[in-house]
């Protein structure tokens, strides 16, 4: 009885020994082995005066950069300025974040991180609040948010 006890014991320790190592096995090949599906990322300066296509923002979101949106209607006074603190801002942060902006014919103004949380921006928004709502919501941190940490 005992002896028989301890045989299915070790069938069953190289049974799982045998998932465990086809499960790594297949991790493994899976992602060594090109898919097809992987895309390009595509190259994009810091500042871009248009709106992206969908394509175009999927493509800087999986590749862990974070978007600001910026769209104002035409004869926007005020948006001269906020242009200005975010082109400099996306200047310094260039790697890390693409600034879309253009004239359309809704306003939009928010944050978009690589992982998909949209953040909506305050019109009056500094560069000091650029730069805490870009380290809270980034994937990958420059050097500025890792030294906001310390």
């Amino acid at each position: 009885m005992g002896a028989t006890k301890g045989r299915r014991e070790r069938i069953y320790a190289i049974i799982i020994g045998a998932v465990m190592i086809f499960s790594m096995a297949g991790f493994a090949m899976y992602s060594i082995v090109p898919t097809g599906k992987q895309t390009q990322a595509i190259e994009m300066p810091a500042v871009v005066n248009r709106q992206l296509t969908i394509e175009e923002k999927l493509s800087l979101l999986r590749s862990g950069k974070t978007l600001i949106e910026n769209y104002y209607k035409e004869g926007c006074i005020d948006c001269l300025e906020r242009n200005a603190v975010l082109e400099s801002f996306a200047n310094k942060m260039s790697g890390f974040l693409v600034l879309s902006e253009a004239v359309e014919n809704e306003t939009v103004f928010q944050m978009t991180s690589p992982t998909g949380k949209i953040t909506e921006l305050n019109e009056n928004i500094t560069e000091p609040e650029l730069l805490d709502i870009f380290c809270d919501v980034s994937y990958v941190k420059p050097t500025p948010c890792l030294l906001r940490e310390i």
